[in-house]
């Protein structure tokens, strides 16, 4: 864990930091309402199961069973095509971003090294996370109608730590973010 928290906080620079935040925003205008476009379209509606805070495995198929089998095979593809694209996305800026705040703060030797360092790794948590979670509810859509006990249960929770980590490193990301905003003030004054 040491190795990759440093490894991020020594290659994080200003110029990546803006230029995956830019492609972060462009995914959230653009990106993600098109998703969301397609899910609805193929789920007559129903949505998906990825943006629940957490469902149960009752839940899951009820949502399964709203999905043509053409609708269960569109799902699939969209989470190893367009929902590969985003985890890497948000991934990547939160924990540049938050390695830079670290970093800048250890610049102004106001932050002593500590286990704020490894702050940077929450989002990786939070796509880890995601990434088991698309893989297991395309397994469940896959296998529909079968039941695939176990399975169905472990996609909510999947989902439940996904978000549990994603508002983790957004927590994080505007705390470090606000705190060297702070900083970079008093420094400029002074």
């Amino acid at each position: 864990m040491e190795k990759v928290s440093n490894w991020l906080i020594r290659k994080t620079t200003g110029k990546r930091v803006i230029f995956l935040g830019v492609v972060f925003i462009l995914c959230v205008f653009f990106l993600l309402p098109h998703l969301e476009t397609v899910m609805d379209r193929v789920s007559h509606g129903a949505g998906s199961p990825d943006v629940h805070f957490y469902y149960t495995s009752s839940q899951l198929y009820a949502w399964m069973s709203d999905y043509s089998d053409a609708g269960r095979l569109e799902y699939i593809k969209t989470r190893f095509s367009y929902d590969l694209f985003w985890p890497i996305i948000y991934v990547s800026f939160l924990s540049l971003a938050i390695s830079f705040s670290h970093k800048f703060q250890l610049s102004c030797n106001v932050l002593l090294k500590s286990y704020r360092a490894y702050f940077n790794l929450l989002p990786i948590a939070a796509g880890s996370f995601d990434l088991l979670e698309n893989i297991t509810v395309s397994v469940n859509m896959y296998f529909y109608p079968e039941h695939l006990w176990g399975l169905d249960w472990i996609s909510g929770f999947c989902t439940l730590f996904k978000w549990i980590f994603v508002a983790l490193a957004f927590g994080v990301f505007f705390r470090e973010s606000f705190g060297s905003l702070i900083i970079w003030f008093k420094l400029k004054r002074s």
